[in-house]
């Protein structure tokens, strides 16, 4: 569980370097401050999430944001593909499935009944677990 909290954070760095990179180099966009403002909380819970493992009640707290937070990005990165001009996508894939792989070990420390309180819908549907 833990090695894929550290990929996950690994590719959301990657997603803010890219950010900064298109900042840097395109005019300003409301799309953007909100999709780094998204990636940066994401960061920090994947990074408390991985120093609170033996914390049951704090590991719930974290990765309850962490799948809420990654909704919003996808979300926010879809929107800004459609509004912006520019060729723009983060590898928001790469954190999805990331994040599906991560559902069952959710499912196993905390059952299925409190896993559905911290996995998102959409995780829900990829992971097939609940199927």
């Amino acid at each position: 569980m833990n090695q894929l909290i550290e990929f996950a954070y690994k590719v959301a760095d990657k997603m803010l370097k890219e950010i900064d990179k298109y900042e840097k180099t395109h005019s300003y966009h409301a799309y953007i401050v909100r999709l780094k403002i998204l990636v940066i909380e994401l960061l920090q819970q994947l990074y408390l999430a991985s120093r609170s493992y033996d914390d049951v009640e704090r590991l719930r707290e974290h990765l309850s944001i962490i799948y809420r937070n990654a909704d919003m990005v996808a979300e926010m990165n879809t929107m800004l593909k459609r509004t912006s001009e520019q060729n723009y996508d983060l590898d928001v894939k790469s954190l999805q499935e990331t994040l599906t792989l991560l559902v069952p070990y959710v499912v196993q420390k905390y059952g299925k009944f409190t896993a559905l309180y911290i996995v998102t819908p959409g995780f829900q549907q990829k992971s097939q677990v609940w199927s």
